[in-house]
């Protein structure tokens, strides 16, 4: 593994160096960098199963546009109708990708695009000028959340088929989704009229279910995973926390050893959380934690900052780093760096890199690659 890994809590030193050994040996991790184009701020916001990434790229005068990396490298850039302003926040194991663009005059509007590059744009019933997705589900069920004329902002639920179920729990001023796995559960944050804030989780059935700490003010859920554990964060006199919520109700607190602000911001099958913490420095930096809750933190090598965004299945995380005040997305990845003609045939080509990070097109391309001093 060639990034920067700063420290690992619990268990014993000798056991840390037993698991970092044992890693390195059976899952050959390579980071990979990239930057959607020379004038541009690459931000990621989510990676899948089979390494496909989505995010959005800023250039100057305002213009944001949404992107879909794939697994070799080759980045599709696409915008909302008629739109400068469009963010991909989330995609699929099927390479469907959510987001919202600004649809002018102040609107908002919702989209889905599908791996094949068809985009459907969609407003939540009720919507008086705000619709924004920003999760989806591997079936390509969306949820975010939507303005009425009212000034409320309830949540919503679009199932493949265009139909909508908008929600909010009693009392609310907002209920937004942020999160929903393959069950239809969603995860999100609500606020109260006097601002104060909960977290809720929404059964398929409609059931939603509300939770918060004691003192906590803020509170966000960030994802869910299959069975319904919930990861998210909130606020405390004292800084910023993260939490782990189990299928039960059970809240586990997650802070980074020496932290006062520690953000889990994904979490995959498995149990493995990744996220950002402050670090001395007051500088983000990234962590991953186990299912035994073994802490292990790490910086993008040369980064001010490291802003890890996902994770998937297969324990591979993306994100963003910032260097020199430009953001760059990054990837950790079941990569090996292709040295043999035989890693390139059948297929191989697709889980090889070149020394520099880079994926190949195709197995004449990889081959080219290794051949390339013989």
């Amino acid at each position: 593994m060639n990034f920067t890994v700063l420290s690992a809590r619990r268990p014993s030193f000798g056991k840390i160096l037993l698991l970092l050994l044992i890693v390195q040996t059976t899952q050959a991790q390579t980071l990979v960098r990239f930057r959607v184009s020379t004038d541009s701020n690459t931000n990621v916001t989510d990676i899948n199963a089979s390494r496909q990434i989505s995010g959005f790229a800023e250039y100057d005068g305002g213009v944001v546009r949404a992107f879909v990396r794939n697994a070799s490298g080759g980045v599709s850039l696409f915008d909302g109708p008629g739109s400068n302003y469009t963010i991909a926040r989330a995609i699929n194991s099927g390479g469907t990708v959510t987001g919202f663009y600004d649809a002018g005059g102040g609107i908002t509007r919702g989209f889905v695009r599908t791996a094949a590059g068809a985009v459907t744009t969609f407003s939540a019933p009720g919507s008086s000028n705000s619709t924004n997705s920003y999760a989806i589900n591997s079936v390509g069920s969306v949820t975010g959340s939507f303005k009425t004329a009212s000034s409320t902002t309830p949540g919503f639920v679009r199932h493949p088929n265009g139909l909508f179920e908008t929600f909010e729990f009693p009392g609310s001023r907002s209920t937004v989704g942020t999160a929903i796995n393959s069950a239809g559960t969603i995860a999100g944050a609500g606020q109260y009229p006097d601002g104060t804030f909960t977290g809720f989780l929404r059964d398929p059935a409609g059931l939603i279910t509300l939770f918060s700490f004691p003192g906590g003010r803020l509170i966000k859920s960030e994802a869910i995973d299959t069975v319904g554990n919930t990861i998210g964060w909130f606020e405390a006199s004292d800084g910023i926390h993260g939490f782990l919520r189990n299928t039960t109700g059970a809240m586990t607190i997650i802070d980074v050893p020496g932290s006062t602000r520690t953000f889990p911001l994904g979490i995959n099958d498995t149990g493995t959380i990744t996220g950002a913490f402050t670090n001395a420095s007051g500088l983000l930096a990234g962590f991953t934690r186990n299912p035994s809750g073994v802490i292990s933190t790490f910086v993008v090598p040369g980064a001010n900052e490291t802003f890890p965004a996902r994770i998937n299945s297969n324990g591979e995380i993306a994100g963003t780093y910032f260097e020199s005040n430009v953001a760059y997305g990054f990837v950790i990845a079941n990569l090996q760096i292709a040295t043999a003609r035989n890693q390139c045939l059948n297929g191989g080509w697709a889980n090889v890199v070149r020394a520099d990070g880079t994926g190949f097109k195709n197995q004449g391309d990889c081959v080219q690659y290794v051949n390339r001093d013989k």
